[in-house]
C-alpha cells in the first residue's frame, strides 16, 4: 500500500541525498569504545569499497520466501543504481524512479555505532508516530530491552556492508497491531572514511489507517522476523549478537 507523494518531498529527499552536510543535532556517544569500533568499521568498508566492480551483479536474493512488491520493486532499483558496483552512490540514486514509496523511505546516518541519525523521513513515517524522525537518533528509539541488537544488526549493514529485511509490529493508538514490513539497503556516503549510508523503504501490511498518535515519546518495535540481504560482500552467520 503507498501514498500519494508531494513533488516538494521528492525534492526535499533529493536535496538532502545529495548533499553532504548534516543536520546540527549532533547526538551523545554512550560508549568509550565508540571510536575504535568507527575505526574497525572504516576498515572493513575499505577491503569492500563501493568502487569495486564486477563485469555484470546478479540481482539480489531477497531471504524471505514472499515479499511484498514495494519491498521487490525497491531492491530492483536499488540494483540498477548500482549497475556493476557493490553499492550505488548518492549521486546514483534516482529516486524519481520509487517517487511513490518517498512518504515511506528514510535515509539513516551511522556516526558512531550507538548514534544512527535520521537524515531524511517521510511524511507518512512521521503519520505513524506523531513526530518527525528527522535528526533522531533511531538506536534511542529502540525498546531498551532490544537496544543492543539493534545496534549490533546496524553495525553488520555498514561494516560488511549488507542490506536488512525485516518484519516489525506496528501498534495503533488504538492499539491495534499489525505488520510492516522495512527493507534496508547501503548507500555510498561519497566522503572519505564514512561508512555507507542505510536507505530503508517501510510498507504497511495492513491497509488500515487510524490518525497519527499525540505527541510523546516514540518507540520502534523490534522486528520478529528479520534477515540480512547478501549484496555481495556476504552476511554475517547469525541473526543476534
Amino acid at each position: 500500500m503507498t501514498m500519494p507523494c508531494r513533488q516538494s518531498e521528492v525534492n526535499g529527499v533529493l536535496s538532502l541525498v545529495q548533499h553532504s552536510g548534516r543536520p546540527c543535532n549532533p547526538g551523545r556517544r554512550h560508549f568509550a569504545d565508540a571510536a575504535q569500533s568507527e575505526m574497525s568499521t572504516q576498515t572493513r568498508i575499505r577491503s569492500a569499497s563501493p568502487a569495486d566492480s564486477v563485469a555484470e551483479r546478479a540481482p539480489l536474493t531477497l531471504p524471505f520466501e514472499r515479499v511484498t512488491p514495494e519491498s521487490a520493486r525497491f531492491a530492483e532499483a536499488w540494483s540498477r543504481w548500482r549497475g556493476t558496483r557493490l553499492l550505488p552512490g548518492r549521486s546514483d540514486m534516482r529516486l524519481g524512479e520509487i517517487k511513490q514509496f518517498l512518504p515511506l523511505i528514510s535515509l539513516l546516518e551511522s556516526r558512531s555505532p550507538t548514534e544512527v541519525v535520521f537524515r531524511v523521513a517521510g511524511s507518512r513515517l512521521r503519520d505513524y508516530l506523531g513526530v518527525d524522525l528527522t535528526g533522531s537518533n533511531y538506536i534511542d528509539l529502540a525498546p531498551e530491552t532490544f537496544r543492543q541488537i539493534r545496534i549490533w544488526r546496524l553495525q553488520q549493514e555498514v561494516t560488511w556492508p549488507c542490506g536488512a529485511l525485516f518484519i516489525y509490529p506496528h501498534r495503533f493508538p488504538s492499539g491495534h497491531v499489525a505488520p510492516a514490513e522495512t527493507i534496508s539497503l547501503p548507500v555510498d556516503d561519497g566522503r572519505p572514511g564514512r561508512p555507507p549510508m542505510i536507505l530503508s523503504l517501510v510498507t504497511p501490511m495492513t491497509d488500515r489507517v487510524e490518525d497519527p498518535p499525540p505527541p510523546g515519546k516514540r518507540e520502534i518495535y523490534f522486528a520478529v522476523e528479520f534477515a540480512f540481504i547478501d549484496i555481495g560482500a556476504g552476511i554475517p552467520d547469525r541473526n543476534l549478537p
